[in-house]
């Protein structure tokens, strides 16, 4: 049998070629996340007030449906989308995915690998690139927690820094850097 190829909307190309490619679901119940918040969700919710709003800040509204959604995510008694070879007529059922980011390590995964391939594809020029990682110093680290809306000033600060620090090797106002910033391992739903 040939393999064949079918664009499916929203998921790319398609490979099916049912001798040697069978399309295998993830078992989202079988990890060892998925069980800890099927087990600990709600008795987290109950005692998040009196163990951890003093240090994390107040429990945000949207926080229990980004739970819910990640207990539905991968699995098809949630909804599913049909994937058919219009060469072939194999096909398979593709569950729909929470698109958690920062909190599902599958949707995560995913967002991050689409997003790197457009930043090659459409933005980066074919130069050398550097990446720099900043840390908050630790006596700040509380503050940022508290207020989480002040994160948006790390990246600006960073970029700042980057920026002057280029002037000032290259004296060079021919030449400006670019920089892709994100705060990394901060999970606060």
């Amino acid at each position: 049998m040939e393999a064949c190829l079918s664009h499916h909307a929203g998921i790319g190309l398609a490979h099916c070629d049912a001798k040697a490619d069978v399309y295998r679901p993830r078992q989202p119940h079988n990890s060892p996340l998925y069980r800890l918040v099927e087990d600990c969700a709600e008795a987290y919710a109950r005692v998040y007030e009196r163990r951890f709003e003093r240090e994390y800040g107040p429990w945000r509204p949207h926080v229990g449906d980004v739970l819910a959604r990640f207990l539905a995510c991968g699995d098809l008694h949630h909804g599913f989308a049909r994937v058919r070879c219009d060469e072939c007529q194999h096909e398979y059922l593709l569950a729909f995915s929470c698109k958690a980011y920062c909190f599902c390590p599958t949707c995560h995964q995913k967002r991050a690998l689409l997003f790197g391939e457009w930043l090659d594809a459409e933005v980066l020029q074919a130069v050398v690139h550097r990446q720099y990682t900043f840390t908050i110093p630790k006596v700040l680290r509380g503050l940022f927690r508290r207020e989480p809306r002040l994160l948006g000033l790390l990246p600006q600060a960073a970029w700042r820094a980057v920026k002057a620090f280029f002037g000032c090797a290259f004296r060079d106002d021919s030449r400006t850097p670019g920089a892709v910033m994100a705060v990394q391992s901060y999970v606060r739903l």
